[in-house]
């Protein structure tokens, strides 16, 4: 249960990463496909 737990709080601490990417990606480049979704 705890190894499901940390996994969780791993999953959401990557997607945050992502998200802060492709924002970073986007203000490079507005035309980006990801910035659109």
């Amino acid at each position: 249960m705890l190894d499901y737990i940390q996994q969780s709080e791993y999953n959401v601490l990557y997607n945050k990463v992502l998200e802060q990417a492709f924002c970073k990606l986007s203000y490079i480049n507005p035309n980006n496909t990801y910035a659109k979704n």
